[in-house]
């Protein structure tokens, strides 16, 4: 039998792999020889779960078994105690336990009570004496077993921890081989993983600048306004929408003008469809688009929850059609045309596809609407020019 022990290493709420170590028991029971306990003397070592991890001595013979019922029922009172007992050949034991609260192991000891009571008399005293002996020694050696197993391995938990915020990992050498071991393994992957961040971010960086210079070289393709902002549309779906929709205001009214919808899946075209015909943003009642359009600076949620859906819906039908969006985020940017604001880009994530928008989306939606606005200014000069 091994003992193995894992910690999660966690991405953006996902776990991304796991550092493990594995040892043999046999670390553990030199770790209980090592203690100078008399030969007549036993000594266990538990896990959580009540299984043996070491005997002294015996170890082959108790290893990956089950400890005894008693014991086990110690446990399940207490963290700690001692009790009298006897074996089957009638010997007179003294037993004591103690429970490490970080680990959960235990450890335990008995001794007979001859050798402790010696030629005392047995009393009383003397056996709360002898208790407190023995439980002395097995809390002694669950500190120990703390500081020297435990202890490396919350060291390991806090370099996982360092390595998903990308920081570098310096660990002290611990008593422990194996733990020396991963701990070399832990540098290594920590090493591996700031590189590989970096290169990410830097193949991400690149993907949106080829992004944004297609933004431009699409929006440059036509100077008519409607086919402009229809382009910009079916840009942003799928790549960083699930659903997108451009409005423009109307002068002199609450309505807007509603110029395109689209959406990732054509199974869902004929809500995007009864969207575009029948939902144009009213700006006199609650609307995703309204703060945007209203201070002229983007506006966004990153996480949102049916409470979103109850204050946007307009009546039962509009309800059940934003239900089946199925919205996990949104960003809205605004669009000017002379300076001026004229309406809005609309992007949204849904849940269907496992899409989660993060500031650095919010920041790329900006710059393709600060250049749709480019586009749209040339547009109406273009307009301008043909009247």
């Amino acid at each position: 039998p091994s003992l193995a022990t894992t910690v999660p290493v966690i991405r953006d709420g996902n776990i991304e792999y796991g550092l493990s170590m594995v040892t043999l028991p046999a670390n553990f029971a030199t770790l209980l020889r090592e203690q100078g306990l008399p030969h007549e003397w036993n000594a266990v070592i538990v896990d959580r779960n009540g299984i043996i991890i070491s005997h002294n001595p015996d170890a082959e013979r108790f290893v990956g078994r089950p400890a005894s019922p008693k014991l086990r029922g110690l446990l399940s009172q207490s963290d700690h105690g001692w009790s009298a007992s006897q074996t089957s050949d009638g010997v007179q034991l003294y037993s004591a336990f103690a429970r490490s609260r970080l680990t959960g192991w235990a450890v335990a000891i008995e001794a007979p009570q001859a050798a402790i009571d010696a030629a005392v008399n047995r009393s009383m005293r003397i056996i709360g004496g002898a208790g407190a002996v023995l439980l002395f020694v097995a809390h002694g050696t669950a500190l120990l077993l703390d500081r020297r197993i435990s202890v490396p391995i919350s060291m390991l938990a806090r370099s996982a921890e360092a390595i998903q915020r990308g920081e570098r990992v310096e660990i002290k050498t611990s008593g422990v081989k194996e733990i020396s071991e991963l701990h070399s393994a832990v540098l290594a992957a920590g090493e591996a993983t700031r590189e590989w961040a970096a290169e990410r971010e830097r193949a991400v960086i690149e993907k949106r600048l080829r992004r944004l210079a297609e933004v431009s070289a699409t929006l440059a393709e036509s100077i008519d306004f409607e086919k402009t902002l229809t382009r910009l549309v079916e840009f942003m779906v799928p790549d960083y929408a699930d659903w997108c929709s451009i409005d423009l205001l109307r002068e002199g009214s609450n309505i807007c003008r509603r110029v395109a919808v689209r959406t990732s899946r054509k199974d869902k075209e004929p809500i995007a469809e009864e969207f575009y015909r029948n939902y144009a943003p009213d700006l006199s009642r609650p609307h995703p688009i309204l703060t945007a359009i209203k201070t002229g600076r983007s506006d966004y949620m990153l996480d949102l929850d049916q409470r979103w859906t109850d204050q946007h819906a307009r009546n039962e039908r509009h309800q059940f059609l934003l239900e089946q969006m199925e919205l996990s985020g949104v960003i809205v940017v605004p669009l000017r045309v002379q300076g001026r604001v004229a309406g809005a880009l609309s992007m949204f994530a849904s849940r269907y596809s496992g899409r989660k928008y993060t500031l650095a989306e919010v920041e790329f939606a900006e710059e393709v609407g600060r250049r749709a606005s480019i586009a749209l200014d040339n547009a109406w000069l273009y307009g301008e020019v043909q009247r």
